[in-house]
């Protein structure tokens, strides 16, 4: 089976920025599809991790 990660960096990003999601996310698709994309663009990463760090304002 072919692997989905660009590479190795990319596999372990993702599973670091699993672990440090909270369990109700962590088995979340929809969350898990949007830390794969995080994992493999700096860029991105950048802009969504306040997000997913609570330091957006939820108004």
């Amino acid at each position: 089976m072919k692997s989905l990660f660009l590479n190795v960096e990319h596999e372990i990003k993702f599973s670091k920025i699993r672990s440090e999601m909270n369990e109700e996310r962590r088995f979340n698709s929809h969350y898990l599809a949007v830390a794969f994309l995080m994992a493999g663009n700096i860029e991105l990463e950048a802009l969504i991790k306040p997000y997913f760090e609570g330091k957006v304002y939820k108004g």
